[in-house]
């Protein structure tokens, strides 16, 4: 693994490392309960803003911000760093703008500075996502002093010292940033919470996995990420060794763009779902990883497997390339990225399991960059992608940014395009009753499994390695662990 390309979360670059230098830099507005071993996605806990309160009908917030936000400085927060924040987000117009329209919010002036801690924001409509967003650590309060004193009148948003440094409230503030090298992360002693219980994270940039176990084991870290499965199963009875696993909301996807024939009809598309080698794949997991049944992470409250019918049945493939009158071969490249360690093993089970239905693909491994980059062009045939998961945990938020239409479905990558679907998001971003949008997810999910907007093969644990007394390790839905939340009892 690699250092955070960004620090600034304007131009986040999707990857664990920006969420774990992000996430313990910033804090959040409002954050999950937890009984000390799972977190509960039902029930928000206040953390910067000590306070909130909302109309009946959901359009007018406010905010009571904490009065001890203070950063290493000593600089304390107040409604004019927020207000700052937002105007930034907006000036930028870029992922924290982008979010704040998902909540409805198109401009700053809907946000109103009471007092010194005290904030009014008025909605242009109900939305669900206001606490699920303030969850992330994108939208941050900025120390409005420190960024504008890195302005220019060419860089009026310091965008270029935000790129590498950092001007927050959280638990911890940069000591030191050497791309490729290390971030070394230093507990604010100001923290409204208290001064974090480990003192220094030293963020050490290695890429190989196997460099990472070899570390892990010799004692020269204490913890390591993003190991295989093979790798996992290698060291799981190491006495010096201990696995936090847990069911996380990554999805290992294949999605075939909606948009490019002959993968615009659902037919081929479900031929292609009933040809997948979902226990081979499993398998290539070495038992880190679960079958999914539906769209959305199971962890998702809302999801369900009643309707998804798909398993390993090449006939039935065959049957259903017959009916859509699609000649065969088909032909089609699938990108995927260098990031994950099963990825090309992945791709090549999925390569050999179609070729037995007449759908022949080419194998184009890239660098996360350009995966990235290609993924967001929404012009290629296939890609597979190890992380199809949603930060905010919302089932109709989660499955609206890969699946929806215009603004909401942002993350469409494959031009997936259901007017049905479609209608049903549209109904229920603005449905208050959480039960009637259950019952809305559940629909949604009926519909997909009869027009699959991709090929779901599993989803892989999210497994932190590490060594014993390393305690409060908790599943962080972005994948960015809270250091803020451990403790060192060794």
């Amino acid at each position: 693994m690699d250092t955070a390309p960004t620090l600034d979360t304007e131009f986040f670059a999707g990857t664990p490392q920006s969420w774990e230098m992000t996430d313990n830099i910033y804090d959040t507005k409002f954050w999950y309960a937890d009984d000390g071993t799972e977190r509960d996605f039902n029930q928000f806990l206040p953390r910067q803003f000590a306070s909130a309160e909302v109309s009946a009908d959901g359009t007018e917030w406010t905010f009571v911000m904490r009065d001890d936000l203070v950063d290493q400085n000593g600089d304390r927060a107040t409604t004019e760093d927020f207000m700052y924040s937002i105007d930034r987000a907006f000036g930028v117009q870029a992922v924290n703008g982008f979010l704040l329209l998902l909540m409805n919010v198109t401009s700053a002036d809907q946000f109103e500075a009471v007092d010194d801690f005290t904030i009014k924001m008025t909605l242009a409509d109900f939305s669900p996502l206001v606490q699920p967003i303030f969850t992330l650590s994108f939208i941050p309060i900025l120390n409005k002093d420190i960024v504008e004193s890195h302005a220019t009148d060419d860089d009026p948003w310091a965008l270029g010292w935000m790129a590498t440094n950092a001007a927050g409230f959280g638990p911890y503030y940069i000591e030191e940033n050497t791309a490729g090298q290390q971030t070394v992360l230093r507990a604010n002693p100001n923290y409204w919470a208290g001064k974090p219980d480990i003192d220094r994270i030293i963020y050490r940039a290695v890429p190989e996995s196997s460099n990472r176990v070899s570390a892990l084991l010799s004692g020269a870290v204490d913890m390591a990420l993003a190991l295989s499965g093979t790798e996992l199963s290698s060291i799981q009875d190491n006495d010096n060794v201990e696995l936090s696993a847990f069911e996380g909301n990554n999805i290992t996807t294949i999605i075939a763009n909606n948009a490019v024939p002959p993968f615009d009809d659902p037919l081929v598309r479900q031929a292609l779902a009933y040809a997948a080698p979902y226990d081979e794949v499993i398998a290539i997991f070495d038992g880190w990883a679960s079958p999914i049944k539906s769209y959305i992470p199971p962890m998702f409250p809302g999801y369900t497997d009643e309707y998804f019918p798909y398993e390993t049945d090449l006939d039935k493939a065959r049957q259903l390339i017959a009916e859509s009158g699609v000649e065969t071969p088909i032909s089609a490249t699938l990108t995927y990225a260098d990031h994950r360690p099963e990825n090309e093993r992945v791709a090549v089970a999925v390569k050999s399991a179609w070729e037995e239905i007449g759908v022949n693909i080419d194998l184009n491994k890239v660098t996360f960059g350009t995966f990235a980059d290609i993924s967001n062009s929404r012009d290629f045939e296939m890609i597979m992608t190890a992380a199809l998961q949603s930060h905010a945990i919302d089932i109709l938020y989660g499955m609206e940014i890969f699946s929806g239409a215009g603004l909401f479905g942002f993350l469409n990558y494959g031009n997936y395009a259901n007017a049905e679907v479609h209608a049903l998001f549209d109904a229920g971003r603005f449905e208050t009753d959480n039960a009637a949008r259950l019952d809305i997810a559940r629909e949604i999910q009926r519909i997909m499994a009869e027009d699959p907007p991709w090929i779901v093969l599993a989803t892989p644990q999210y497994v932190v390695s590490h060594r014993p007394g390393v305690e409060g390790i908790l599943w962080p839905p972005d994948e960015g662990l809270r250091f803020w939340e451990m403790r060192l009892t060794e």
